[in-house]
Order: C-alpha cells, then sequence, then structure tokens
C-alpha cells in the first residue's frame, strides 16, 4: 500500500480547487491539492539477498541479529547492490519462518525500524520460491553489468531466472531445490502447516462427501464429528518408489494426502475415524494377536505413532503406562528386559509363559517357587516330587534295620540259614546316600 507524503506544510497548500469524494449524494467535498507529492511505500516487495542464521555470519552484533535479512526493495532499490541495501529484523517474535536467499518477502517500517514479514508465493512452492535473473541490482551483484529492468515476473522466468540450483544463484550453503516435495490436499476448513523439507502438521477431520476417496461411514459428513491431528515427516517423494507404490509419477506440486504406512514417522491423533494401519509383523512366525483378541478396526478416539523406530526415554522419574483393557506387545526379534534392581509381577488371574523351544531360568543366588496350592511340573497334576531329604532319613533307617535284622548262620536253626556275608557293602553304600541330595535346589 502506498501512501502520499505532502512536501509543503498545511498553510502553503492549494485548496482552491474541490470535487466531490465518497457518496455524491451527500454533496461532501474536498480539497485537491495540487502540489508536489512524494510515495510512501508501507508495505513493499523485496529480493532477499542474505540472511544471518548464527553468530558466525560476519555481519553478526546480537543475538537480536539472527533472523534478519538483508533485502533490496523492489520498487525503490531495484538496481541497489548488495552493500548499499538495509537489514531488516523478522516482525514476529515467538514464530519464525525464515526465508531463503532468492527469495521474496514483504518488508515494512514501523516506528522507524525495519522488518520483514510474509514469504511471497512467487512460485506456488513450498519448497521454495526464489528467483534469481531478476533485479538490476541482482545482476550487478554477480557481474553481470547492467541490464535493463524486467517488464515483469513472465519476462524474468522466461529469461530463466528461476534457475537457482547453481553457484552464484545458490539459496543457501546446503539447501537445493527440490520439486517432489508436495504440499498437503486441501479439504474445507483445514489448517495446515507444510514444512520445505515434506513434514507437515494438518488441523482438520475425516468429513467427506460420499462421492469423495477417503469417506468413512463412521465419519460421516460432518466436519466436527471427526476432527484429528495430523504430524508426519518425510513423505513418499523418491520418484522410483513413488512410480512404484502408484503406478504414475506425481506431478509438480500435484497435493498429496497424509499416508501412516508410506510416509516415514507419523502422529495421527483421531476422535472418530478409521486408520488404515498396516500393522509390521503381518507375515512374522509369531502372528500378532495370538494372545489376545485383535480389534476389528483402529478407529475411535486414539493417537496412533508409525515409524521404523519409537523411542521413550525418561531422564529423572518413572515411565508410567496404564490401559483399561488389554496391553499387547509383539515383537519379530527379541524382546529383552534389563533392570538394575527388582523386578515385580502382581497378577489377579492366570500367569502363563509359552516357549517352543528351551525355557531358561539362571540366577546367581536363590530361586524361590512357591504356591498355596499344587506346585505342578507339567500340564496336568501328576506323581508328587520325593523329599530329597526325608528319603535320606528314611533309607538310613531302612540299612540300619536291616543289618539289625539279620542273624548270623550259627544261631538260625532250619535248612535255609540267613548270614551276612558282607556288611562293610552294606556300609558302604550308607555312606553315599548323602550324594543324593541336590547342594542348591530345594523342595516344598
Amino acid at each position: 500500500m502506498a501512501f502520499e507524503k505532502y512536501t509543503k506544510p498545511p498553510s502553503q497548500r492549494n485548496t482552491s480547487d474541490t470535487k466531490p469524494v465518497g457518496n455524491f449524494k451527500t454533496g461532501m467535498k474536498r480539497a485537491v491539492l495540487d502540489e508536489p507529492k512524494a510515495k510512501f511505500f508501507q508495505h513493499e516487495a523485496g529480493e532477499v539477498v542474505d540472511v544471518i542464521l548464527n553468530s558466525s555470519h560476519p555481519d553478526f552484533m546480537k543475538m537480536s541479529d539472527i533472523g534478519s535479512c538483508k533485502i533490496r526493495l523492489l520498487d525503490s532499490e531495484f538496481a541497489l547492490p548488495k552493500a548499499q541495501l538495509n537489514w531488516y529484523r523478522c516482525v514476529e517474535t515467538n514464530i519464525k519462518e525464515y526465508p531463503l536467499v532468492g527469495e521474496y518477502v514483504v518488508a515494512v517500517k514501523y516506528m522507524g525500524k525495519f522488518y520483514w514479514t510474509h514469504k511471497i508465493n512467487l512460485l506456488g512452492s513450498i519448497n521454495n520460491n526464489a528467483m534469481f535473473h531478476f533485479t538490476t541490482g541482482n545482476k550487478l551483484d554477480n557481474g553481470y553489468g547492467v541490464v535493463a529492468k524486467a517488464a515483469g515476473y513472465a519476462a524474468s522466468a522466461a529469461a530463466g531466472a528461476i534457475k537457482n540450483t547453481m553457484s552464484p544463484f545458490a539459496m543457501g550453503d546446503l539447501f537445493k531445490g527440490n520439486t517432489q516435495i508436495a504440499p498437503l490436499a486441501a479439504h474445507e476448513g483445514h489448517t495446515m502447516f507444510n514444512g520445505r523439507f515434506g513434514q507437515s502438521i494438518r488441523f482438520g477431520n475425516r468429513a467427506r462427501l460420499k462421492t469423495q476417496k477417503g469417506y468413512q461411514s463412521d465419519a460421516g459428513t460432518d466436519p466436527y464429528k471427526s476432527p484429528h491431528i495430523i504430524i508426519r515427516s518425510g513423505p513418499l517423494f523418491d520418484e522410483s518408489a513413488m512410480k512404484k507404490a502408484t503406478g504414475k509419477f506425481v506431478g509438480l506440486g500435484k497435493p498429496i494426502e497424509e499416508d501412516i504406512n508410506k510416509d516415514a514417522s507419523s502422529i495421527w491423533l483421531t476422535t472418530k475415524e478409521e486408520v488404515p494401519l498396516s500393522i509390521a509383523t503381518a507375515k512374522e512366525k509369531m502372528k500378532p494377536y495370538t494372545s489376545v483378541k485383535k480389534p476389528s478396526k483402529y478407529n475411535g478416539q486414539q493417537i496412533v505413532v508409525n515409524s521404523d523406530r519409537i523411542i521413550l526415554n525418561t531422564k529423572k522419574k518413572q515411565l508410567l503406562c496404564f490401559s483399561k483393557q488389554d496391553m499387547y506387545l509383539n515383537s519379530g526379534r527379541d524382546w529383552g528386559l534389563d533392570v538394575s534392581k527388582k523386578i515385580k509381577i502382581q497378577n489377579m488371574d492366570t500367569f502363563q509363559i509359552k516357549s517352543d523351544k528351551k525355557f531358561s531360568i539362571f540366577s546367581k543366588d536363590k530361586v524361590n517357587i512357591d504356591a498355596k496350592k499344587n506346585i505342578n511340573f507339567g500340564d496336568k497334576k501328576g506323581e508328587l516330587i520325593v523329599k530329597g531329604e526325608t528319603l535320606h532319613k528314611l533309607l538310613k533307617e531302612l540299612i540300619d534295620a536291616v543289618k539289625q535284622s539279620l542273624t548270623p548262620a550259627a544261631c538260625v536253626a532250619g535248612p535255609y540259614p540267613v548270614t551276612l556275608t558282607n556288611p562293610a557293602f552294606l556300609e558302604k553304600v550308607k555312606a553315599k546316600l548323602s550324594k543324593m541330595l541336590s547342594d542348591r535346589v530345594t523342595t516344598i
């Protein structure tokens, strides 16, 4: 918006001529000021030629400089070289969206200070909107000499102004344009945040017309019935993988829908919709939902997280998990548990552990197994286990009884005399009975 500043004080202005203004029926008149006026642009488009991102920038002086941009105003500074341009601070304090070199922003002057506000959607790309070769000053900065001012955006683009991936027309030290980064598909009333690199946040809902793709009967057509927040990072933007997945290439800038299975990492917070999640262990030998009932579908009020790895870490206090119904874990590989102190499991019903192969328990100290009722080694009650110490005592008594019951042959009458020919043998067996006792395992 351009404002006019008068160069003469009010007392010297010519107000002799008047003409109608506003509603002609009112007969109101205003003065025609026929004296020199200078245009002052409150908001003006500007080309970003430099950005301070950290303290290593040569023009950095204080922390508030971070985010400042050196800008060439398109109307009033079209031909000025970089050295003569001003630095502009970001007008926002909390939300920062830094532009790239070669992009265009809205520049303003408030209370005697220069600020930049929003990026200008010059190319309609969420990845970058940089255009070089546009201003005369840009050409002078890069040694192209004085070139006539372009007729406009179309003429500049036709002249190769959007070729911005090679030095000296680089948008930054690391950044390179990627035409495969696509924006989110729009739906009525949705608020969407699209990042440059393929990440996004959507504040929307699952409501769709019955004829639209993605319609779900649970969500229906009422937008207030199924609000959701979808956060994703890393969509499927590799062309070869995209063609394999979809059967065709996606056009430049064509909006896309979030895909919880194909996006690299996703968090879906839903209220009344079904999330089409593909279970990662569906084809593993240990099939999911072997020990608990599988939900008919993943719908309703839920939070679904999907990625290659999920890490939960507490720095000082507990990690607490609560579930009103089943709590279930399924892994295609190992499942480990390492703790520094006690492991306690309190269960009010059946506690069952099954293994298709070896089941081992090791302890450097005692292993205690106790129950108020039977302890069965097997899937049903079998014979009782002999008590070792009791058996040891009984066998000793039995041997003593045998020794005491036998009588030498000379004292026995009859055809079948009994003699104890080798009493030392029984003593030897008796001495070995203690070896029947385990050094560590006890029973009740």
